[in-house]
Formats: C-alpha cells, structure tokens, sequence
C-alpha cells in the first residue's frame, strides 16, 4: 500500500467513525425525548408519516382509557374513532 492509499484510507475510517458519532448523538437525542415525552402529564400521541400511532404516552392513557398496547401501529384516526361516544358518530365519521 502506497502512502496515498494509507491517507485514504485513513480518511475513511475517520469518515466512518463521525458518522458512528453522529447516529449515536441522534440516538441519544431520541432517547432523551422519548423520556421527556413519557413523563409528560400530558397526553401525547407521536405518528409516523402515515398518521399511524407510533408512541402513546402514559399520561394519553390515563385520559383516554387506551391501553398503549391497543394504539400503537394503528391509525391515528381509528383509534380517535374509540373516544367518540356511539351516539354521536355519524355514517359520514365510519366512512
């Protein structure tokens, strides 16, 4: 191996391992808001892209009666449909 394929080398592995520090930041960055979001009074409903519920807080538990369990992966919409009283939905809300 030649000098400039050492250097290059070397390039690399230091590219590789900011690249390593940077998605361990991140991952501590979500674990820390995960966190905060879990210990929230507050009822909080986090949704991916496609409005399906990806977190379901402790306190959107103890207000709405849903299980964690119950809600997350499904849509956000499907889940809100549950807190309707029956009397109050109407067949424009189903479809």
């Amino acid at each position: 191996m030649n000098q400039s394929q050492s250097s290059e080398s070397q390039k690399n592995l230091i590219s590789e391992q900011n690249e390593q520090l940077q998605m361990l930041a991140m991952k501590s960055q979500y674990l820390i808001q995960c966190e905060i979001i879990e210990q929230s009074r507050d009822g909080i409903m986090v949704t991916d892209g496609n409005g399906n519920i990806e977190m379901w807080n402790k306190g959107l538990e103890i207000l709405t009666g849903i299980n964690r369990c119950d809600a997350i992966g499904l849509p956000a919409w499907q889940v809100q449909m549950q807190l309707i009283p029956d009397k109050l939905k109407t067949p424009e809300m189903i479809e």
